[in-house]
């Protein structure tokens, strides 16, 4: 779960945004390197 806070740097909704990217990204390499095939 996200629960982000807003601040001067960002809104909840680009900070969700971010973190689906990162999460995404993150379980792409782990699958990679783990010997899955794109």
């Amino acid at each position: 779960a996200c629960n982000p806070i807003e601040d001067k740097r960002g809104t909840v909704e680009y900070r969700v945004r971010v973190a689906g990217v990162l999460a995404k990204r993150a379980a792409n390499i782990a699958f990679e390197r783990a010997g899955g095939k794109k």
